[in-house]
């Protein structure tokens, strides 16, 4: 209805649909959308994309930021820096609304097939498996693990540069750069441990109270 041709237009190679996503298109035929089934159907999906978002964001707040914060304050004060100084206060702030940014471009890009979730070797790696294994654990972290960064530094590391194997080509920008954007080269160097990471890994990627992940594909940019 408004925005770019994209976001207006949706164009369907029906040969490509996998057998058991082939009745979806009923969803388009003339006998559903007649009659302001259309205009339904848009208005829906307006209001799941305001909830998701909604939902989406008190997680955000609730949820991840504060493990995030609470533990790079303790890897910063382990490393000498003093936490009394604002402009370090503000590089961790940085260093943790990073991490948010590139865990939502990748959770996003997995979801509306923008990475290669189809491909067994990235698929087991992605982001959205590495929430799933979180969530696995039932809350059981250990703290002197720091297998959940370490994953997804892989991630970051095949955005930044490319890796074929993944069938991930490299990313111009910022966001996974590992200097040049706010907070980026305090995150590379922090240790974050499994039980900080985890539980916001599980709240970022996995709807709370559901074993069901986000589907973020229904969020606009």
């Amino acid at each position: 209805e408004t925005g770019s041709a994209i976001a207006r237009y949706l164009e369907l190679d029906t040969a490509a649909l996998a057998d058991d996503d082939r009745p979806l298109l009923g969803l388009l035929a003339p006998p559903y959308l007649a009659e302001g089934g259309f205009s339904r159907l848009m208005a829906e999906a307006r209001a799941f994309g305001v909830a998701l978002r909604k939902r989406l964001d008190s997680a955000i707040r609730e949820l991840v930021l504060p493990p995030l914060g609470r533990e790079l304050g303790r890897w910063a004060t382990a490393e000498g820096r003093d936490l009394a100084d604002d402009e370090v206060r503000r590089d961790l702030e940085a260093a943790a609304l990073t991490f948010v940014f590139r865990a939502l471009f990748l959770l996003y890009a997995e979801s509306a097939g923008y990475l290669p979730m189809a491909r067994d070797a990235y698929a087991r790696g992605s982001l959205t498996q590495i929430a799933r294994d979180a969530r696995g654990q039932d809350g059981v972290f250990d703290e002197r693990s720091t297998k959940f960064r370490d994953r997804t530094q892989t991630l970051v590391r095949a955005m930044r540069s490319g890796d074929d194997a993944l069938g991930v080509p490299p990313y111009n920008g910022d966001l996974f750069a590992p200097d040049g954007f706010e907070g980026s080269e305090t995150l590379d160097a922090a240790r974050l441990s499994d039980s900080a990471l985890g539980p916001a890994l599980v709240a970022l990627g996995i709807e709370a109270g559901s074993d069901m992940g986000y589907d973020f594909s229904g969020l606009d940019i």
